[in-house]
C-alpha cells in the first residue's frame, strides 16, 4: 500500500508515497467515506510530495472528480488541501478542480505540510 490515513480531531491527512495509480487514490478515498467519521470532518490534507508521478494519467482527474460529485452529498464542508511541487501532478489537480461540482467544497494546492497546518489553524 502506497499510502497511509492518520485521522485528526477535525479532518484527515491522506500521506502518499512512491509510484501510486489512480486506484490508489480511490482505494483511499473509499476508506476515508466508508468510515463514519467523514461525515464530520472539515479538511482533507493530500500530501503527494514523495510520490513519483509517473504513474498517474491523464483519466485520473476525471474518474476522481465523478467519485467526488457523489462524496459531495455526504459532506459538503471539507476544504481540500493538495501537497505538491511536481508541476505534472498540479496539472492533473487543476484538471479534477475544473472537473468537480461541489461548490461548497474549498480546495487550494500548497508545496509544505506546514503551509497546509498554517492554513488549517485559520480556519
Amino acid at each position: 500500500m502506497n499510502y497511509e490515513i492518520y485521522w485528526e480531531q477535525e479532518g484527515v491527512f491522506l500521506k502518499f508515497r512512491n509510484a501510486i495509480t489512480v486506484y490508489d487514490i480511490i482505494n483511499a478515498d473509499l476508506l476515508l467515506r466508508g468510515d463514519k467519521r467523514y461525515d464530520r470532518i472539515t479538511y482533507i490534507i493530500y500530501d503527494l510530495l514523495d510520490i513519483d508521478s509517473s504513474n498517474l494519467s491523464l483519466e485520473a482527474p476525471k474518474m476522481l472528480a465523478n467519485m467526488d460529485n457523489v462524496a459531495y452529498s455526504w459532506n459538503n464542508n471539507i476544504f481540500n488541501l493538495f501537497l505538491t511541487k511536481d508541476s505534472y501532478i498540479i496539472n492533473i489537480i487543476n484538471e479534477y478542480l475544473e472537473q468537480v461540482e461541489n461548490p461548497k467544497w474549498q480546495n487550494i494546492i500548497l508545496d509544505s505540510v506546514e503551509k497546509a497546518r498554517m492554513r488549517i489553524n485559520n480556519l
